[in-house]
């Protein structure tokens, strides 16, 4: 390496390395448009690597960079360096944005505010694809995917917590994984995993529960519940299960057996049926009986009986505002028909 001697004002050094040098009142000026130096050790008499900046107390020790706009002040510019505790630092003591490029493509900023952004040159919260770590006032974070997976959260090889949720730095609750179920939890309380088609409860772990948890509180319930299938009730077998519930209106007929009037006689009944069983009311109001003949009859039903038997109906009697205690009639509804006959 070849070394620059004191050279008065105007004086120059023709060398292989360097080209055209003064010093001008202790400086080292370079005339000419470029210096070539394979190693520069400024400060240390070392050279460990091709630029070495060094100081020999323990004080920081930083290169400044600025230009006309920064002015070559305290404070100003862009430095690198160390601090006193030998810290690393990267500091821009301007009011600007950070750009980190690769392919001489900006890839991430830390904009004038402090805000971190990847794959994004301006913070636009979640409107603009990117990631997005909010500083100052604002602290959050936003990942925002234009047709894709936003986010990924990969356990490897144990099961146990994914994502841990906490209140005030307490542990409240997890996202995870149990044997091949992601589910959610409350730490210490209950849960829910899913497990091929099916909803299942669980402890605070993650472990399947049984005949252990509720749905909704006294205080606290669901309005409805819509189900395509069965609710078994009281237990698992076949015969716990309630497969249909149904209620509504319907309007029957009363005829004769036999003949009847000319205008027939109809009335608006209720049904409620449960599984297989239909309990319906009707009232007929029949102030005479002429043209009727043969057994009475009441059609239309709001279902058919199912075949292979029949059902046992009785009726009770209203006459001139008394309801009689004593007085029936039994009628019969037959297989398949939606009609009951007295």
């Amino acid at each position: 390496m070849s070394k620059i001697s004191d050279l008065s004002d105007g004086g120059s050094l023709q060398s292989t390395d360097f080209l055209v040098a003064v010093r001008s009142g202790g400086n080292v000026k370079v005339q000419a448009d470029a210096v070539k130096v394979d190693t520069l050790s400024v400060g240390t008499t070392t050279n460990n690597e091709t630029l070495v900046v060094g100081s020999s107390d323990s004080n920081a020790n930083f290169v400044q960079i600025t230009n006309g706009t920064t002015t070559a002040a305290d404070n100003r510019g862009f430095y690198v360096g160390i601090d006193a505790n030998e810290a690393a630092r990267v500091l821009n003591r301007e009011n600007t944005a950070m750009f980190f490029s690769t392919n001489n493509v900006t890839q991430m900023t830390l904009d004038a505010s402090g805000n971190l952004l990847v794959g994004k040159t301006s913070a636009a919260g979640y409107s603009t694809a990117g990631i997005e770590l909010r500083g100052g006032s604002d602290d959050y974070a936003t990942i925002t995917k234009d047709g894709g997976t936003t986010l990924y959260l990969n356990r490897l090889t144990s099961d146990g917590e994914i994502l841990n949720l906490r209140k005030d730095g307490t542990d409240i609750g997890d996202i995870g994984i149990k044997t091949s179920r992601p589910y959610f939890a409350q730490t210490g309380g209950s849960g829910i995993a899913m497990s091929s088609i099916n909803l299942l409860p669980t402890d605070g772990t993650g472990s399947a529960n049984d005949n252990t948890n509720d749905i909704g509180f006294s205080a606290f319930r669901f309005k409805d519940l819509y189900l395509g299938g069965g609710l078994y009730v009281g237990g698992t077998a076949a015969a716990n299960k309630l497969d249909d519930y149904e209620e509504g209106t319907f309007t029957a007929t009363l005829v004769g057996g036999t003949t009847n009037p000319g205008t027939q006689l109809t009335a608006t009944g209720n049904y409620r049926k449960i599984g297989a069983v239909v309990h319906f009311n009707v009232g007929f109001e029949l102030v005479s009986t002429t043209g009727y003949s043969g057994s009475i009859v009441i059609n239309d039903l709001p279902f058919a009986h199912i075949s292979g038997s029949r059902s046992i109906v009785n009726i009770a009697l209203y006459n001139d505002g008394v309801w009689s205690s004593t007085d029936q009639i039994v009628g019969v509804i037959s297989a398949s028909e939606d009609r009951v006959q007295f």
